[in-house]
């Protein structure tokens, strides 16, 4: 299920966002500081939290896909230049002039 979302969840004090992601088979809350989650006091005030929470995922700039570590641009670019120049991990045949042909593992 290829499936977003995002609702205010009533709990004692308040309400709390849950957010559900496509990678997720049930929706989580919205975890602030000490990994506690946020109570709003109102629910207008979660409901502009969901939708405040889920544009901004969607709209955040895909790099590596779903996954949980986000790799910055400097990674992102580094790999590509490691898979372009040494080959992305397959046996290439170096040869040498005036020595004997080599195999080199990358």
């Amino acid at each position: 299920m290829n499936k977003y979302s995002a609702y205010p969840q009533p709990v004692p004090g308040g309400f709390r966002v849950m957010m559900r992601f496509a990678r997720d088979s049930h929706p989580k809350p919205v975890m602030g500081p000490e990994e506690k989650p946020v109570i709003y006091p109102t629910e207008s005030a979660a409901w502009k939290a969901c939708a405040h929470h889920l544009l901004r995922y969607l709209n955040f700039p895909i790099v590596a896909g779903e996954v949980e570590h986000h790799p910055t641009l400097k990674e992102a670019r580094r790999e590509a230049a490691n898979k372009l120049f040494l080959g992305g991990g397959k046996t290439v045949d170096v040869e040498v002039t005036g020595k004997e042909r080599r195999e080199a593992r990358v």
